[in-house]
């Protein structure tokens, strides 16, 4: 097996969790609902998600441990859509406010300051900001 090949395999594993992460941001109030099954389509088809892996990360997403990310900017992406999908149908439980927590520490952002990265994230999708702006914005509050 050759280094990118290790490199590819590691890089799915991530996505993988990344993906099984957003999925339980979608069932935290108890149902996906289909906002979220777009959102998850979509996602799936950017992480390359196979159709037997989609289906079993829904059957169950506990089952896949959150992975951190390689790069910062892996990490912002992976904030970005799991804020994205907790706030898709416009509401917030704490549940949901709780697991994009151990979320965004799973993926590497400082234990200290993950509830301020958090409350940032979910205050700027109130006005849906495009990657970019949420990058900037969450790279201010987080030390």
């Amino acid at each position: 097996m050759s280094i990118s090949d290790l490199y590819s395999s590691g890089a799915h594993k991530r996505n993988i969790g990344h993906f099984a992460d957003i999925v339980k941001l979608a069932l935290s109030d108890g149902e996906i609902e289909e906002s979220e099954k777009k959102l998850l389509d979509r996602l799936s088809n950017i992480l390359d998600i196979s159709k037997e892996e989609y289906s079993s990360i829904l059957k169950d997403p506990n089952s896949f441990p959150t992975t951190s990310a390689s790069s910062y900017e892996e990490r912002m992406e992976c904030l970005y859509y799991s804020t994205r999908m907790l706030l898709i149908d416009g509401r917030v439980s704490e549940y949901g406010v709780s697991l994009l927590t151990k979320i965004a520490v799973g993926l590497g952002f400082n234990a200290e300051s993950a509830d301020t990265v958090v409350e940032k994230a979910i205050k700027m999708f109130l006005r849906i900001p495009d990657l970019e702006e949420f990058t900037i914005e969450i790279s201010k509050v987080n030390k």
